[in-house]
């Protein structure tokens, strides 16, 4: 990922730990100071979740991976739930904190995606099987069926593990936070 960072910032990141050596793949200044560096998305990534989480006082590990278009950062731990919170509200704020911490100064944003002790992976599981329950019965029953309210990513999933699936169509409505999914049966759909 690509960096742009004024010279006294580029200083003070790197004295805070924020940066390192082995995060940088190349630093470019520019002739009017400008300090341009690509990094490993995830390093970096995975830098300032450490940070975060010692400010929470969260005892937990961050891992994270650079991908084409997102950076996903794992949190390993022996007690995350105070990070998950309810319905994993918390884990959302904090998701949401850390990208904006990690796109502030990028020249291209990416999509960053966190998971503290496996929560997300369950709860796509869970989310995803619900989604095939729901479209098997609103074929049976020829109508559509509302399911939520649910947050952005995990509508995604919903809509995502029913994209292929024959007689069933999925629209998003509502205004946020108040956003369902709604499973229609479509028998035009093939």
């Amino acid at each position: 990922m690509k960096y742009s960072f004024f010279p006294q910032d580029f200083k003070e990141k790197v004295s805070r730990g924020e940066l390192s050596e082995e995060m940088i793949e190349e630093k470019i200044v520019s002739p009017e100071g400008e300090v341009l560096v690509e990094v490993d998305g995830g390093l970096y990534a995975a830098a300032i979740a450490q940070k975060l989480l010692n400010l929470l006082t969260v005892e937990g590990k961050a891992k994270g991976e650079e991908l084409t278009d997102e950076i996903r950062v794992n949190i390993a731990g022996e007690d995350l739930g105070s990070l998950i919170g309810a319905q994993g509200r918390t884990l959302q704020a904090f998701q949401q904190v850390l990208s904006a911490m990690v796109n502030r100064r990028a020249v291209v944003n990416k999509r960053v995606l966190v998971d503290a002790g496996g929560y997300w992976a369950r709860r796509e599981e869970y989310l995803a099987s619900l989604a095939k329950k729901v479209a098997m019965k609103a074929i049976k029953e020829k109508r559509e069926i509302s399911l939520g309210p649910f947050s952005a990513r995990e509508r995604r999933i919903i809509h995502l593990a029913l994209q292929e699936m024959p007689g069933v169509s999925t629209e998003s409505v509502g205004e946020e936070p108040q956003r369902f999914v709604v499973v229609r049966f479509n028998p035009a759909k093939k």
